[in-house]
């Protein structure tokens, strides 16, 4: 059971480098240069675990919490 629990905190340890990036990418201040690499740097992570539906409750949550405008 272990296991699983390593999985969990890799997981969420991906899930929280997705949300910074995500947030750096779309915040109104970062330069175009610097939000296009975060996003695409999400977008990469995203993509190599697999994780679309988190995607979208990260998008979700940073619009409810205002980060995106």
């Amino acid at each position: 059971n272990s296991g699983s629990c390593a999985e969990n905190q890799v997981e969420e340890g991906v899930h929280g480098r997705i949300r910074k990036m995500l947030e750096l990418g779309l915040h109104p201040d970062t330069p175009d240069f610097e939000a296009q690499q975060a996003l695409k740097n999400a977008q990469r992570l995203l993509t190599k675990h697999n994780l679309q539906q988190v995607a979208y409750e990260l998008f979700t949550e940073s619009l409810k919490s205002g980060l995106i405008l």
